[in-house]
């Protein structure tokens, strides 16, 4: 668990390397929400090699300035927090809250998400916080794929990450 290392850049500089490293000439891309964007970002520096796209949920439009938040990244960023402060909980309180909090959740879903934000590096949630990632643009401008894609988003049609900008993105891509 690295302090730094949590920007989108980095991600996808470790999936670029993994496709170099593994020598995949052709692949398909796959990713929910944050994954989604490193796809995007993948696919902007191999665009020749990608195969097809599936995005799940790709939090688009993606903010390039603090001028460009809208509400969800405002609600992101108060959930990263809450997050962060039940991560250092214990793990049967954290447990308990995650259950009010999640009421459709069985316990042992919860208990595994407890769990895994528990292990979750701090600077995952301190990179969101402090914007590390402001000003990468997502997809990567002049990006024009022509594979199959696969983009769906689900839940609560209000705070859905997909909006209707984003899309447009999407398309243009």
């Amino acid at each position: 668990k690295p302090a730094a290392g949590y920007r989108l850049v980095d991600y996808a500089a470790d999936v670029l390397a993994f496709v170099r490293q593994e020598e995949l000439e052709r692949f398909t891309l796959a990713g929910h929400s944050l994954g989604a964007l490193v796809g995007l970002l993948v696919a902007g520096e191999l665009p020749e090699r990608v195969e097809a796209l599936l995005l799940e949920d790709p939090p688009l439009p993606f903010p390039r300035t603090a001028d460009d938040l809208d509400d969800y990244w405002r609600n992101l960023g108060a959930m990263t927090r809450a997050y962060l402060a039940l991560k250092r909980q214990p793990r049967a309180a954290g447990i308990e809250t995650l259950l009010t909090w999640e009421p459709g959740l069985w316990r042992e879903e919860v208990e595994r998400f407890a769990d895994a934000l528990a292990e979750t590096a701090d600077g995952v949630y301190e990179a969101v916080l402090t914007g590390a990632s402001r000003g990468t643009v997502v997809p990567p401008e002049g990006l024009r794929l022509d594979v199959p894609a696969l983009v769906f988003q689900a839940g609560d049609p209000g705070p859905r990450a997909l909006r209707v900008r984003g899309v447009a993105q999407l398309k243009a891509a």
